[in-house]
């Protein structure tokens, strides 16, 4: 930051509002600087308005995290102040100046990326894959195992993580991009750590303290498992706002707990269909049913979801998916089933779903929708975690649903002709097959079933 005298202000240049942001739940940087690069100036546009965001550069989380669970040895961390590392170019530093008063009010302008700008997630990200194509060592880790500055990565063995963990280090140092907040489920990796760079301690213990965020999703490393943490404020009115402002604070995004999500989901379509404004008190039946899902959201912080699936070079795989459609939402969930030896394990891997739209379509149709969801979702997960060669199996419910696939788009209508298309163009390796009468979704949205042992609840098959 370097101090601009206000006389010298005469050509084009632009003034960033800031304000402090207290995140007491962060292990570093509790006190944050927020700038508003989106605030309108007195032509009725702002910087943001006139800045280019750039194309995606990264996976989605979703890709991630499914990536992140195929292997035994994880570890994650972060890139200290990674916007702060970057030089911007002096001929676009007058559009990031900010005033501070001290004694007197001063111009400051920023020297380095900074966040609140519509690109810098994009120059950021674009800096760090310039500099792991420069660089040979680590340079898959970076370019595919970063979210942002949080990388998450996986190994088969202790001394291969090892080995990725001091490459990584080494390239990132020469572009001036510290790592700091290291966790994993090995201490050995830990141990080459300085402590204050750790977010997790040695020896590793399963309580609240060890508990980290890892895009956005609680990981217990001395357990290896996910867990989710609810916090839902409490209102004094509840209205078509408030109820949509909780549903955004469940962060789920791989469907894990989607059948408590999706009533959230069901509940907010009804008060569209109520014509519900959105500070209007809602009737008692909506409320109600609210209230009800709220109150029972706190069980979800026993679930504890395995992250590792138990995969090695040696294991039998098979990928199952279910498709179902009921009259207010239909959903798609994928299973991976690993058989190691005379061991077998199946953990859900992703799920989605959907509310059923608000101009009526048959049950059929909605089935259809479902069998479409499911299509799509299990070529992505395939792809995404390498699993070409294992057996694929999908399974659906419904008779009529089959057959439509199995039929010449032609001979149907448009909107069964157009699904219909996309699944056989997804699908011309793997066959829906109709549920067996032992397995009932109805009962289960997902197929989501919970068993408990002595440390909590885990999610199972």
């Amino acid at each position: 930051m370097t101090e601009v005298p206000l006389a010298a202000l005469n050509s084009l240049h632009y003034f960033l509002p800031h304000h402090a942001v207290v995140k007491e739940a962060s292990s570093t940087t509790k006190l944050r600087n927020v700038f508003d690069a989106s605030c309108k100036t007195s032509d009725g546009t702002s910087l943001n308005d006139h800045l280019y965001i750039g194309p995606r550069l990264q996976d989605d989380v979703f890709d991630h995290i499914a990536r992140f669970r195929r292997f035994k040895v994880a570890f994650s961390a972060d890139i200290t102040k990674m916007y702060r590392q970057i030089w911007v170019t002096p001929d676009d530093l007058m559009y990031q100046l900010v005033l501070w008063r001290d004694v007197e009010v001063k111009a400051y302008r920023l020297n380095t990326v900074t966040f609140g700008t519509a690109s810098a997630p994009y120059l950021a990200i674009r800096t760090l894959q310039q500099l792991a194509s420069d660089e040979r060592d680590a340079s898959k880790i970076a370019l595919k195992n970063f979210y942002v500055d949080d990388v998450i990565h996986r190994a088969d063995s202790v001394i291969e993580a090892v080995e990725m963990q001091t490459q990584l280090i080494k390239m990132l140092k020469k572009g001036g991009f510290p790592l700091r907040k290291w966790a994993s489920n090995c201490e050995e990796l830990l141990m080459s750590v300085p402590e204050e760079d750790r977010e997790v301690q040695i020896p590793l213990s399963f309580d609240a303290k060890n508990a980290i965020k890892t895009l956005g999703i609680q990981w217990h490393p001395a357990k290896d498992v996910f867990a989710f943490k609810i916090s839902l404020p409490e209102h004094t009115k509840i209205t078509k706002r408030t109820i949509l402002s909780d549903l955004a604070r469940l962060y789920d995004p791989m469907g894990w707990i989607a059948p408590c999500v999706i009533i959230g989901k069901i509940i907010m379509q009804e008060t569209w269909k109520d014509k519900q404004t959105w500070e209007s008190e809602l009737p008692s039946s909506i409320i109600s049913a609210w209230q009800s899902l709220k109150a029972a959201l706190s069980l979800l912080e026993a679930i504890q979801i395995p992250r590792w699936l138990n995969l090695t070079n040696e294991s039998k795989v098979e990928v199952h998916g279910f498709c179902y459609a009921s009259e207010k939402a239909y959903a798609a969930a994928i299973y991976l089933r690993v058989t190691t030896g005379n061991e077998t394990n199946i953990n859900l891997i992703v799920s989605k779903t959907r509310v059923t739209p608000l101009k009526t379509k048959s049950l059929a149709g909605l089935e259809l929708c479902g069998a479409l969801l499911l299509a799509q979702l299990l070529v992505h997960t395939v792809d995404t975690m390498e699993l070409q060669s294992a057996k694929l199996f999908t399974w659906c419910d419904s008779q009529i649903t089959l057959a439509w696939i199995k039929s010449a788009p032609y001979l149907r209508t448009t909107f069964v002709a157009n699904r219909v298309a996309e699944i056989q163009e997804l699908t011309d390796t793997f066959h829906l097959r109709r549920t067996p009468l032992t397995l009932h979704l109805e009962e289960s949205l997902l197929m989501i079933s919970f068993r408990i042992d002595s440390s909590g609840m885990v999610l199972n098959s």
